[in-house]
């Protein structure tokens, strides 16, 4: 055999043993090498709780929801609402208000003051110069009276004079309609008006030695009397003066001609709500807040209630409450006692008793709670029989006892109780040994 024919027969048989050796090659490379573990499964997270059902708040708390939302609404809807006042009143912007009176004569120079009460004095006794009442209330004149003979004026819009003795003799209308009135006078303070507007309004037959202006049928609508050095103008009602009418016409140089004729003048406005006390005193806390505060305080008070009422009231059935474990005192004294003789404190056991002795002497002698263990003593020995001494060595020790010191402590301390819990002269009594 040559060689050429030798290495084909050799190089089979080395190809059969290739794929072998390449399979078990894999095999032995990858026997040292460990198997990955299995990836560990992470953790749960924990459990997030479910957040509250809006449905289920709304089912609840509809009552609540509903009550701010009526809150909210009123509030702002009487927030914004003028407080309409009452009719004629000086601070009231209404048709029937006489604001726009007051801000006409402080732009004529005149000084305004509001008040609700009578002046004490005429203007020579630092009063206003002129006074006006626009609903005159009172049942005794002579403060207007007074205040017209010393030299004021008086204007009285509506309600009866307090000097002239007038009567209605008619009304201002004509007809159906009311008409302006004409001046139809001399009255040296009323020489620039013409026409004016008095709706509503009544008119009085002069009276001698009065003047009257703005005639209708019978009677004026206004009267001038003079008394003293004053003069009282009487009006057929305040309808002219008010803020719905004062702009028509010649009203407003009316009331300005009758009330602030030159700059400077002093004017007091009473307003409907006149009082009949003195003057001065103040207002109360509750004449100081608007009407719409007042009313925001009793929604208030209203929505208070009703959270009050809801609030009590316990819906569902009753929960049953877990009760506390009660101990009888006996139980509770044994259970201290086999504490202290499992633990051996003589010490705290017989301090236990001295001190209950102590507490409860005391009480029973009227004694101080700081009273020293003699001063006890003494009053024990002063109503019993027993000697002081013993009574102090009950009181101070043994400090350390033993078992058969404590058991005879706890039986002296008996015995000083009744003794003096017990006359001593009763046949019960504890007596000395």
């Amino acid at each position: 055999m040559t060689p050429s024919t030798a290495q084909p027969a050799a190089a089979p048989a080395s190809d059969g043993a290739g794929p072998d050796a390449e399979s078990a090659a894999p095999a032995e490379s990858a026997a040292p090498a460990e198997a990955p573990a299995p990836a560990e499964a992470p953790a749960p997270a924990a459990e997030a709780r479910p957040g509250p059902d809006p449905r289920e708040l709304l089912r609840h708390y509809w009552l609540v929801a509903l009550l701010v939302v009526v809150l909210l609404v009123g509030t702002a809807l009487v927030a914004r609402q003028p407080d309409p006042g009452l009719p004629l009143s000086p601070a009231s912007a209404a048709p029937d208000g006489t604001k726009a009176l007051v801000e006409i004569l402080r732009g004529v120079g005149a000084t305004v003051e509001v008040v609700d009460r009578l002046p004490q004095g005429g203007p020579a006794d630092g009063g206003p110069d002129t006074l006006l009442v626009l609903a005159n209330n009172l049942t005794d004149p002579a403060p207007l009276r007074s205040y017209v003979r010393d030299g004021g004026t008086l204007v009285i819009a509506s309600g009866p004079p307090a000097v002239a003795d007038l009567e209605p003799v008619g009304t201002t209308a004509f007809g159906l309609v009311d008409s302006p009135l004409d001046r139809d006078c001399d009255l040296p303070a009323l020489a620039d008006v013409g026409r004016i507007r008095a709706p509503n309004g009544v008119v009085y037959e002069p009276p001698p030695g009065g003047v009257g202006c703005y005639p209708r049928g019978d009677g004026s609508w206004l009267v001038a009397t003079a008394n003293g050095t004053g003069t009282e103008v009487v009006l057929g009602g305040a309808g002219a003066l008010t803020n719905g009418v004062i702009g028509r016409d010649d009203n407003a140089l009316l009331a300005v001609s009758l009330l602030a004729p030159m700059a400077g003048t002093r004017v007091a406005v009473v307003g409907p709500e006149l009082r009949t006390d003195a003057a001065g005193g103040g207002q109360g806390l509750l004449d100081l807040l608007s009407r719409s505060v007042r009313l925001a305080m009793l929604q208030l008070g209203v929505a208070f209630l009703i959270v009050v009422a809801w609030r009590a009231r316990r819906l569902g059935r009753p929960v049953s409450e877990t009760q506390q474990v009660q101990l009888e005192g006996s139980e509770l004294v044994t259970a201290v006692g086999n504490l202290l003789q499992q633990t051996r404190a003589r010490r705290s056991a017989s301090q236990l008793l001295r001190d209950d002795l102590r507490q409860g002497l005391v009480q029973r002698l009227g004694l101080t709670r700081d009273a020293a263990p003699e001063q006890i003593a003494g009053a024990v020995a002063a109503r019993t029989t027993l000697p002081a001494d013993e009574v102090l060595a009950v009181l101070t020790g043994p400090v350390e006892p033993n078992d058969a010191q404590l058991v005879a402590l706890a039986q002296r301390v008996e015995d000083v109780r009744r003794a003096v819990a017990t006359p001593p002269t009763s046949p019960g009594g504890v007596h000395a040994h």
